[in-house]
């Protein structure tokens, strides 16, 4: 708010527009600073158009960034390549000791000899629920009763974990047909 204000000049259709809004708004409050806060804050909240002009700073200087003038030598358009083609530190992308791409290999080498699980979070939960989907048709006695949790999973839509439920919800449902005795 302190950067901006109302439109104000009295031949200007905005000030008008912007009046009538508060007018009609301030209807039964006093006419307080408060309170024409807490209305323009209302009309903003209700999506009522307000019209704002951009407050000046009076020591904001008269251009911003890099100054440039056509008759002056020393003025430039944009920053000198003395200060923007500066190298920055070495780069290590390229170097598989320091960037961890030997670490990474070597990781991945000793898990393909122990057959251990992938480190990625995202392939060990996708592991997980595809074990937790296995064991829920394993439940079934028959393949009858596989297949219908196998179906009941295959048809839920959304993601392993969601289908890894469905079975489960599944091999609950034909655990009590079987324990009543259908």
């Amino acid at each position: 708010m302190r950067r901006v204000h109302l439109v104000h000049d009295p031949s200007d259709d905005r000030t008008f527009e912007n009046c009538t809004a508060l007018f009609y708004t301030m209807k039964g409050y006093d006419f307080t600073h408060d309170n024409l806060m807490y209305i323009v804050q209302f009309l903003q909240g209700k999506g009522t158009k307000l019209y704002w002009l951009e407050r000046k700073d009076p020591d904001a200087p008269t251009y911003r960034g890099h100054r440039f003038d056509r008759d002056d030598p020393n003025s430039y358009r944009f920053a000198p390549k003395s200060e923007t083609n500066r190298p920055s530190l070495p780069s290590h992308s390229g170097n598989r000791y320091l960037n961890g791409e030997a670490e990474r290999e070597k990781r991945e080498a000793e898990r393909q000899r122990f057959g251990k699980q992938p480190d990625d979070i995202v392939a060990a939960q996708h592991s997980m629920w595809r074990q937790m989907l296995d064991r829920a048709i394993a439940e079934g006695r028959t393949h009858l009763e596989r297949n219908r949790i196998e179906q009941a999973a295959r048809q839920t839509p959304g993601s392993l974990r969601e289908q890894a439920e469905a079975a489960h919800r599944e091999a609950a449902l034909l655990r009590q047909d079987r324990e009543r005795g259908r």
